[in-house]
């Protein structure tokens, strides 16, 4: 059994300490007495052993047997001696033994009992007499001894108990019973019972133990408040703080390491129809799938512990196209490892700035309609004025080739304007998704001169001058042209209807250059990064501003031409479309003196030859080609293209027509089909033809590329769209692809 009780310890410790105390003492007592008694015995023989030889010189003179064997008879008296023998020459005459415990006579010595003997020879008058030999026993002392220990023995465990009694008695009293109340103290503290009545013990060192029992109560009483207080307080912030996130209209989502949501705010909840029980725990890129694009964002953010930050980005969600700005923020506390995403719904904001931006783009049309008209109107007339003089030409009875080639030159000259103008007209009209792709801001500001040269009146004086190499950016050609139109109609404005004054000289400057952003550089144009720019200054001799209109210019609705004139959109549109382009605009005027627009946008680089290969080459072809459209003069002119390429060709004016001859000629090999036909539409006629063989090819052909039809056919099937019209050079390239 192992026992724990202090007092039980002590009290054994006690027992053993007394026991050994006592035992070495008794050991130290006995051999002293033992030493003694041997004292003693050996002084006792050598006085028996004296007066038996003196008694004994007479009788063995004499050889008196009889008075010999009384002498020896009466050593017995001496209860240590054990036996004696008187002897001559090694013949025995006398020889008596006794055992002392029994302490008769016997015949043999008990040599077991035998301490030592003593032997001396008998010599009277110089005459050897006899040998006497005297046994001794210490077997009385030894019994001596162990009535002593015995009775020490019994004193001292009497006197152990008395001595253990006692201690228990003051153990108990002193220490046991304050130990066992301090230990239930202490369990009751341990149980979180703090306000106790606690006894003071006269013992000093008890006392010591109350009080610091007392004090650590009290100290443990201050700490678990102090740690609830804090408790309390973490857990009020923590609902502060989740009240923030699902008070924020923007939406709220962590991720761990491995992708898993941690937060969902109520924002997240609303916008995807999905509650936070639901969305925690489960993958994020299973739950919205259009952050699936910036996976490989996530992990450099969670491990480069750098923020990055993207606008204006485009989605699905709900079979519904959304627009978003999304912020990913790395995430590292404690052990806990992952990223935050904020995500801003742009979608309203997206969508009434692009009905602002057509709204604005039609404006334009307003200011350049009376010009386009005057211009295409010139066109017109130098086509029907130049056909009408082929026709008289060829009417003589000998017709000159070279001078008919010239006017159909013109008449080609003179198409291919009219088709540019209309080109240009419904790029700049239409609304559209904006397509980022590699564009030369040459080429941009040639085609918005081109508007602007049918618009503005010839006192205005262009001096234009355009990089000898191609000024390559990523952006959207729509959108460009939309900033530059409206800059050139802004300045051309500053310098007539703005002007009350027209005697001045009216001249637009217009350059291009590359400029790279170094230190001094951004020092003086904050937004700049350090990269290379291609820069766009657009400058005028107008009316100019004064520092308070120039901090309003940028502003929606705000315009400073004279009523009817301007919607206050222009400068607006042209500050969005620039910044998403991720350039920056500054503007410095002069009242009275002019305007400069400078525009920086990020240069792209890439090779001249990429953006120069127009070279028009017809590409040929074999095979059989089908055209549905119900324009006889362009059904008849696709033919006579493809025809030029090598390809045997098929024409319907109609879409039931169309798919009768597909039906009986299945070895046609490709289908160019018009999207707006009278009975059926394109759409409709493709649906047809797929009905007979899923895997046709089908080319649409249409001159209004926002047609949302388009979209669901090439959806559906279609393998290329071409926008009419279109050259032999752009249909043999396109038909060439599939066949």
């Amino acid at each position: 059994m192992k026992y724990k009780s202090i007092s039980f310890r002590l009290l054994i410790i006690l027992f053993t300490t007394v026991t050994v105390i006592q035992i070495f003492f008794q050991v130290i007592n006995s051999v002293s007495i033992i030493h003694q008694e041997k004292q003693r015995l050996d002084q006792n023989i050598e006085v028996i052993k004296s007066l038996f030889l003196n008694n004994l010189e007479t009788p063995l003179y004499n050889f008196d047997k009889k008075q010999i064997k009384k002498i020896t008879d009466n050593v017995f008296i001496y209860k240590e001696i054990i036996g004696v023998e008187v002897g001559e020459n090694g013949n025995l005459q006398i020889a008596q033994y006794r055992n002392p415990v029994t302490g008769k006579l016997t015949d043999t010595l008990q040599s077991e009992y035998m301490y030592k003997h003593f032997k001396d020879d008998i010599i009277s008058n110089d005459v050897f007499l006899a040998t006497i030999t005297i046994y001794v026993t210490d077997h009385f002392i030894q019994q001596r001894l162990k009535s002593y220990f015995y009775n020490f023995l019994i004193s001292t465990l009497f006197l152990l108990s008395i001595i253990l009694s006692i201690t228990v008695i003051s153990i108990n009293r002193i220490l046991n019973t304050p130990l066992k109340s301090i230990m239930a103290t202490i369990d009751m503290i341990s149980k979180g019972s703090y306000d106790l009545d606690y006894s003071v013990y006269h013992c000093h060192e008890l006392s010591n133990i109350d009080n610091s029992i007392v004090t650590m109560s009290k100290t443990i009483k201050n700490r678990e408040s102090d740690l609830l207080n804090s408790r309390n307080e973490i857990r009020e912030l923590q609902q502060y703080l989740n009240y923030i996130i699902e008070s924020l209209p923007s939406m709220i989502i962590s991720v761990n390491e491995n992708n898993e949501i941690t937060q969902w705010n109520k924002a997240t909840a609303n916008f995807t129809g999905i509650e936070s029980l639901n969305a925690i725990g489960t993958n994020i890129f299973d739950t919205l799938e259009f952050i699936e694009k910036f996976k490989k964002t996530l992990f450099d953010v969670s491990n480069n512990h750098s923020a990055i930050e993207f606008i204006r980005q485009s989605g699905i969600i709900h079979d519904n196209k959304i627009f978003f700005n999304i912020g990913i923020y790395p995430l590292h506390a404690l052990s806990i490892k992952g990223c935050v995403l904020r995500i801003d719904d742009i979608t309203e904001f997206e969508l009434k700035e692009q009905q602002l931006q057509q709204t604005q783009k039609i404006d334009m049309i307003g200011v350049l309609a009376g010009g386009l008209a005057h211009d295409f109107n010139n066109v017109l007339g130098a086509i029907c004025g130049t056909m009408s003089l082929i026709d008289i030409k060829l009417k003589r009875p000998e017709v000159d080739i070279q001078e008919i080639r010239e006017l159909l030159g013109i008449v080609s000259d003179a198409t291919k304007r009219s088709i540019d103008m209309v080109q240009q007209l419904l790029f700049l009209s239409r609304k559209q998704e904006k397509t980022l792709m590699k564009i030369d801001i040459n080429q941009v500001i040639k085609n918005v001169e081109k508007l602007c040269d049918n618009t503005f009146e010839k006192n205005v004086t262009k001096q234009y001058n355009y990089l000898s190499e191609p000024a390559v950016v990523l952006g959207d050609n729509t959108s460009l042209q939309q900033v530059f139109l409206n800059l050139f109609i802004n300045a051309y404005h500053a310098m007539t209807i703005m002007r009350e004054d027209q005697n001045n000289k009216n001249i637009l400057f217009m350059d291009i250059k590359k400029v790279v952003a170094d230190k001094y550089f951004i020092k003086t144009h904050i937004e700049a990064k350090n990269i290379e720019y291609v820069h766009i200054s657009i400058r005028d001799t107008g009316v100019g501003m004064d520092q308070k209109i120039i901090a309003k210019i940028f502003d929606p609705f705000f315009s400073t031409k004279p009523e009817g004139k301007g919607t206050g959109l222009g400068l607006s549109i042209v500050y969005t479309i620039v910044k998403q382009h991720e350039g920056f605009i500054d503007v410095y005027s002069e009242k009275g003196i002019g305007t400069t627009f400078n525009i920086y946008l990020p240069l792209l680089h890439t090779s001249v030859s990429e953006m120069l290969n127009n070279e028009e080459v017809v590409i040929k072809g074999s095979g059989k080609v089908l055209v549905i459209d119900d324009d006889e003069y362009l059904r008849v002119i696709a033919q006579m293209m493809l025809e030029e390429c090598g390809y045997s060709v098929q024409t319907a004016c109609i879409g039931s027509e169309g798919v009768e001859i597909y039906k009986n000629n299945r070895d046609i090999q490709l289908v160019l089909l018009d999207m707006n036909m009278p009975e059926k539409s394109g759409k409709e006629v493709f649906d047809d033809l797929l009905a007979i063989n899923p895997a046709i090819k089908v080319i649409i052909t249409s001159g209004f590329s926002a047609d949302k039809r388009i979209d669901e056919t090439l959806k559906n099937g279609a393998v290329e769209f071409l926008h009419k019209p279109y050259s032999i050079k752009q249909l043999s390239e396109t038909v060439r692809k599939f066949i």
